[in-house]
Formats: structure tokens, sequence, C-alpha cells
């Protein structure tokens, strides 16, 4: 007979939600960023090409990106359309025998978004990790919709698990990406299994706060309109449209976009990170779950009032980042230490 007792067979911890643990910090940044958000001209009448250059001129509710002098860029050659993919590497200059390599992929909505948007936290990675990080400059939509995005992060990722080796000193370790970079990172993860190219030198991924439903969960839809917070619903339907041009609901829920709808078995393990005030909470509690059924290991970290994107802040600044920051170095360090996946 099984236990008959009533305790939970699933437990998270959602002292995050509470609102005592709200920051005052954190409570005056996204007050800051809604009023930033109000008066935002919105890609989608603007054009993406022309709110991209506004984005790195810091005219968007984001501050201006930093690029730092010590990141080196090269490109890899794309195994399908044989054209280009620019990389961005970040690692620490005096080191010739790095712990590993963490393949990270940007986010923006499949739209806007660059690898050099956030040197501040992959130079973070690479100084406290010791690791050597490869942003990939992936095309984006509209100019270049699904599947031109999610190729070039296969095409990047299989030369990694060929080269890092003779290129890096060392192997593929890490993968992950924030927003639709965790998704591109789960639809990557994917492919390399799909492939049997999944490398056992992986340790774990990264998803700071994936869309893995690209129709949407309920707690997309439910986002407040009169509060915009970096990402709401309106802005993921268009976003979700330019990338996925004439699909409809169903289509955008089928599994080569939308990887809460794949069999996620033998992944590995999985850093799952999201803010309490984000819309795609939902995205991370389902998947982590998910990824747990499958017999995964899945690390979930709620931050407290942390609104979507806060992980490109300066964590030298930002209180809430900082946090999140930490929390995704102490996972990476962990299973560098242990050398573990599982």
């Amino acid at each position: 007979m099984g236990d008959l007792s009533l305790s939970s067979d699933l437990y998270f911890n959602l002292n995050a939600f509470h609102p005592d643990a709200l920051a005052a910090s954190t409570k005056q940044l996204n007050d800051a960023l809604i009023e930033r958000c109000k008066a935002d001209k919105k890609w989608y009448t603007i054009g993406a090409a022309e709110y991209r250059k506004r984005r790195a001129a810091g005219h968007t509710p984001f501050p201006p990106a930093p690029k730092l002098d010590h990141a080196v860029e090269f490109t890899i050659k794309s195994a399908r359309g044989g054209h280009e993919i620019p990389v961005r590497v970040l690692s620490r200059s005096a080191e010739t025998n790095p712990k590993g390599v963490y393949y990270h992929i940007h986010g923006g909505g499949f739209v806007i978004g660059a690898a050099a948007g956030q040197d501040l936290l992959l130079d973070e990675i690479a100084k406290k990790t010791g690791l050597v990080v490869v942003s990939v400059e992936y095309r984006l939509a509209p100019e270049h919709p699904f599947p031109a995005g999610p190729e070039d992060c296969f095409d990047v990722a299989d030369w990694l698990v060929a080269n890092a080796r003779s290129k890096f000193n060392s192997d593929l370790k890490f993968i992950g990406g924030e927003s639709a970079g965790a998704t591109l990172t789960a639809l990557t993860l994917l492919h390399l299994r799909r492939t049997n190219n999944l490398p056992p030198t992986l340790l774990g991924a990264i998803f700071n706060y994936g869309c893995f439903d690209l129709s949407y969960l309920p707690s997309v839809r439910a986002l407040d309109p009169s509060r915009p917070l970096i990402l709401s619903y309106s802005d993921a339907l268009h976003f979700a449209s330019a990338f996925l041009p004439g699909r409809d609901a169903e289509g955008k829920r089928l599994p080569d976009v939308s990887a809460l709808y794949n069999d996620v078995a033998g992944l590995g393990s999985a850093f799952f990170l999201v803010g309490t005030e984000d819309g795609l909470v939902d995205d991370t509690v389902l998947m982590s779950a998910k990824w747990r059924v499958a017999g995964n290991e899945a690390v979930v970290k709620f931050a407290p009032g942390a609104p979507h994107g806060f992980m490109t802040f300066d964590g030298a600044k930002v209180e809430i980042t900082r946090l999140g920051w930490d929390w995704m170095v102490q996972y990476i360090q962990s299973k560098l230490c242990c050398g573990l996946s599982h």
C-alpha cells in the first residue's frame, strides 16, 4: 500500500512571493521601470531595427549595456546556410586552462537583444567560475523568422561540441540564456539529444525566466496592462507573431518551438530562475516540475519582486540583480566542484 499521508509530493518554497519579501530597492526599481515602459516606443510601432538602435543607446527601459574591451569576437560558418555566425567570447585573460565552456544565448523576444548586450553578466560568470563564455549572435525576427534563429543556435552548439577542446582547451559544460535565450537553450538541448550529440561533458543548463509555451500560459495572459513591467501580454503576442508568422495558437504549441511539449528525459541538471513579478513565472513552475518528473535535477529560485529581464541590469548597482547573479554562479560552481549533471 502506498503512503497515506497527505504531505505534498511536490513542494516549492514560496517565501519569495510574500509581500514582506519585497525589498525597498526592488520596489523602487519596478516603479521606475513601469514609468519608463509607459513612455517607451514599441518596437512593432517604430520598427525592430530602429528599436535595436534605441536600446543600444539606452533609450528604452533598459540602461545602455557597456561593452567590455577584453571581449573577443569571431565567426563560425553555418552548417546549413553557409553564412557566418558571429560569437562573442568573454574569459579571464590570464586563464590558459579554463574550467569549461559556457554557451550563452541572449534574450530579446527573438527580435531584439545582442550577444554584446550583457557583457557585465557574462564577465561575472567568467571571473567567478573560470569558464570561457561564448555568446551567439543568432539571426533575429522579423527579418529572419523561425527557423533561422534556432538553427544558428544549433550550429554553434554543434561546433562547440566538436571544437571547444581545440579552440578553448576545455569542453562544453554549460548552456543557458535569458528569456528567449532560455527558450532557445531548451530547443538547443533537444536538438543535441535528437542528433545524438549531447556531450557527456555537459554539467548543467541555465534557464533564466524562459518561455516554454509560445502560445503563452496564464501568468502572461493575466499581466495587468496598466502596469507594464518590461514584458506585457501584448508585447509577448507581437514577439511570437514576428518569430512565428502565420502560426495560430495550436501551431505555437508545437514541440519544434515550445519545449514544454517535449519529453525532457536525459537532459541533465538545470537551474531555473524567475522573478515573482515576471509574467513567465508559470513557465518556470511547469517546466521545472516537468524536468524533475523526467528524472532530471532541477534547482528552482524565485527572485522576490524581480521583473522580467532583471539579470541584464548591473549587479554591482541593482540589489535583486546581484542576488540572481550570485545564485547562478553558485549553481555553476557546485556543478564544477562535483562534476555531476544529475
